[in-house]
């Protein structure tokens, strides 16, 4: 019982070393505040815009609590960018300078180091992402205080929605770390990012429509709008199914990211 103690105690110390070691390297890198910053900014900046449009629209009668997590959502397009940016950036960046060599001098074991960058950005976007999407939704209600209808979290659903798009955020900044991963350079990682998030859901407009509709329901960008969705509209998955399938698209591209990492020389 000792001995099995004593061996897991330079384990889980190394992990917690790793995990502060990556933590602290993203918090001098200052592209990554500036993300982070750029992903609260268009949260907050289009909920604003949003919610004041359709108050001052004179919005029919009961619809001011879905315009309230509207506004969260109208946002998550283009916020979904820089948090993924992020992501690319975060492994990419090592590759594209040469920091990953030294790196892996302190961590040889190559999948460690990429559950510890993972940890930290899942961490650090999804508070950072939680916050702006609360505050966004504060920011929306506030625009349609006098719009009939309620706006508070304590409405149901709501507060799912709002906590589903900062799930959303660091999701796809999952995704962005993974891409980063495949392509191990800033410029292919961001053009793949893109691609993602898109290029291939407007590709798919062009499929005929069965097809387009059955394609399109499984894409990244759409089983994030099930995640954050306040209703329920007809061939939707809905928050779980979608959250999970989702799941899986970051777990497939992150174990690609780990295979090619494994593969490759540094």
């Amino acid at each position: 019982m000792t001995e099995q103690r004593t061996a897991s105690e330079p384990t889980s110390g190394h992990a917690r070393r790793l995990v502060a070691s990556e933590a602290l390297k993203l918090s001098y890198t200052t592209t990554a505040w500036r993300a982070l910053a750029v992903m609260g900014a268009l949260l907050l900046v289009i909920a604003s815009l949003v919610a004041s449009s359709r108050a001052s629209a004179a919005v029919h009668v009961g619809s001011g609590r879905g315009d309230a997590v509207d506004s969260v959502t109208s946002g998550l397009f283009l916020a979904q960018l820089p948090a993924g940016v992020l992501g690319v950036l975060t492994v990419a960046g090592e590759f594209s300078t040469g920091a990953l060599r030294s790196s892996l001098l302190a961590t040889p074991r190559r999948t460690h180091l990429l559950a510890a960058k993972t940890f930290v950005i899942l961490v650090v976007v999804l508070v950072a992402a939680e916050a702006a999407a609360f505050a966004a939704f504060a920011v929306g209600g506030y625009e349609l205080r006098n719009t009939v209808g309620e706006a508070g979290v304590g409405s149901i659903g709501v507060v799912r929605c709002v906590a589903c798009s900062g799930l959303y955020l660091a999701a796809m900044a999952l995704l962005g770390l993974a891409i980063g991963g495949i392509c191990r350079s800033r410029t292919a990682g961001v053009i793949g990012l893109l691609i993602a998030v898109s290029v291939l859901p407007t590709f798919v407009n062009f499929l005929p429509p069965k097809a387009d509709a059955q394609v399109t329901r499984y894409l990244p960008t759409e089983l994030g709008m099930d995640m954050v969705r306040l209703g329920s509209d007809h061939g939707d998955f809905g928050p779980l199914p979608g959250a999970l399938l989702l799941g899986c698209w970051i777990f497939l591209t992150m174990t690609a990211a780990a295979a090619r990492l494994k593969s490759a020389d540094v």
